[in-house]
This record gives structure tokens, sequence and C-alpha cells, in this order.
């Protein structure tokens, strides 16, 4: 009896992976090992998601009106964004039909990194960047920054919910999509956080940053793929 008591207490020890686990149960119910593996790794993607968007979004009229010109352009950019959007979502639709969601992820990911990544260093270059302090609405690099924003921010966000939902039953759902909320309610504080920073990293060097970011989606996706093969039932699409 004394043995049994001695171990129960070591097993409760601070810092005991057995303690934790219950910390894990007491928060999110009956959750399996696997389920919160799982869901940790698409809050951390979420993460870089969200915390790119936040960190472009400020950003965001503040290099348009730069660029192109004074408030009276801003309309025109939003109302074309909404159809670049929507030719975005539905050209989207139609690759899922042909390509499994796995590598529109990729693909996805690493287009906007290396669209943010291109605006970074067109924003450094003397005549089309920041540098020109003239506006024009001849100046294309204001408007595709604002497009490619905004895109961002719905392309991403609705293709990482379409692959989660395509993996997870509703049963799972029940208790892991607070996890997947809490670590997009951490990239929002973040976000937001580093942009405040703009004037002492410089804007183009936040595009690169956000740009990195996203490559990391990509990466965290792969490490998905790798350790937890088999929650990958039903990402496939028309192309298997």
């Amino acid at each position: 009896a004394a043995a049994a008591t001695a171990t129960a207490t070591a097993a409760a020890a601070p810092g005991d992976p057995l303690v934790e686990w219950r910390i894990v149960r007491l928060l999110y119910g009956d959750i399996s090992k696997r389920e919160f593996h799982k869901f940790f790794l698409l809050a951390s993607i979420f993460f870089f998601v969200i915390g790119s968007y936040w960190l472009l979004r400020p950003l965001k009229d503040g290099v348009f009106f730069t660029l192109v010109g004074g408030k009276e352009f801003q309309p025109y950019a939003k109302m074309c964004s909404v159809f670049v959007v929507v030719a975005l979502v539905v050209l989207y639709a139609k690759l899922v039909d042909m390509y499994n969601k796995v590598t529109l992820f990729y693909v996805v990911s690493c287009w906007f990194a290396a669209l943010l990544a291109g605006i970074g260093l067109l924003l450094l270059h003397p005549t089309v960047g920041l540098a020109n302090t003239k506006a024009d609405p001849r100046r294309v690099l204001g408007w595709a920054t604002y497009f490619t924003i905004e895109c961002y921010g719905s392309l991403m966000v609705s293709m990482f919910w379409s692959f989660v939902s395509s993996i997870t039953d509703p049963r799972s759902a029940r208790k892991g999509y607070s996890i997947v909320v809490g670590g997009a309610q951490i990239g929002a504080i973040a976000g937001p956080f580093a942009a405040v920073n703009a004037k002492a990293l410089g804007v183009p060097a936040l595009f690169i940053v956000a740009a990195g970011a996203t490559l990391l989606v990509a990466a965290l996706m792969r490490h998905f793929v790798a350790t937890l093969p088999d929650q990958l039932r039903g990402a496939a699409g028309g192309g298997g």
C-alpha cells in the first residue's frame, strides 16, 4: 500500500506528463492524445495564417494611399477586390475537384509567400516603391498590394477551414475546434503587435516577415501530413 501511495504521489508531481495531460483533459474534455496532437498542429497553422493576415491588414491602406492616392480611390479598390476574390475562390473550387486539398494548400501558400516577398522587395525600389512619394492611380504596385492582402484574408482562411472540415468528424470537432480557434486568437494579437513596429522595422520588411510566416504554414502542413497521415481521409479532391 505504501508503495502504491508513493507511486501515485510521484505520478502527480508537478511537471509530470500525466499531470499535464490531466490539465488538457480538464480543459478540453474527453480528447485523446492523437486528437490533441492533430488540433494543436492545426492551431499552429492557423496561428500563422491569421497572424500574417493581421500583420498585413493595417499596412494595406497606408501602402495604397502612398502609392495610388487619396481616399477617393479606395471605394474602387474595395469594389474591384470583391471581383478578384470571387474569381480566385471560383478558381480554387474548380481546382479542388481536380487535386487534393493538401497539394492545393502547398501551392496556394507558396504562391502567396512569393507574392508577398515580391511586394516587399518592390516596395524597396526607389522608383516603384515607397521611396517615391508621388501618388498616382497608375501605380500598379499599390493596387496589386491591396488585392493581394484582400485575397489572402479570404482564400487562405476558407482554404484552411475547408481542409479542417474535410478531415474532422462532428464528434471530434466539438472537442478540438476550440484549440484551433485559440491559435487564431493568439495570431490576431501577434499580427497587429508586429504591425505597430512598422516604423522601426520598415513596411517592406513586414511583408517579408509575412511571406516567411506563410512559408511556415506550408512547412507545418508538411509536418502534419508526415506525422498524422491517418487523419487525411476526406482531404482528397478530384485528383485523389
